[in-house]
């Protein structure tokens, strides 16, 4: 994980890391997002900034979401999804 540095608006320098890039199915993905969100929560340190991929496709429903509103169901059985 590379970790770099920013300026923040009031010119100070703020810290935060560059996750590696990673395919993998939904369920690994959002156990990383809880890891790294409980990391920092726990223990103040530079922020993680992830890229990824989900394989295969997934579709992830944000905690005020409801799958009906966010998703077109019948869309998604017709693509695979």
């Amino acid at each position: 994980m590379a970790e770099l540095e920013y300026r923040r608006r009031d010119d100070t320098p703020a810290a935060w890391r560059l996750a590696d890039y990673k395919e993998a199915p939904g369920s690994w993905q959002m156990a990383a997002d809880l890891f790294f969100y409980r990391a920092i929560e726990n223990h103040p340190q530079p922020v993680v900034v992830r890229f990824y991929r989900f394989v295969p496709p997934t579709i992830s429903i944000g905690y005020h979401q409801t799958l009906t509103r966010a998703v077109d169901v019948d869309a998604c059985r017709a693509a695979g999804i």
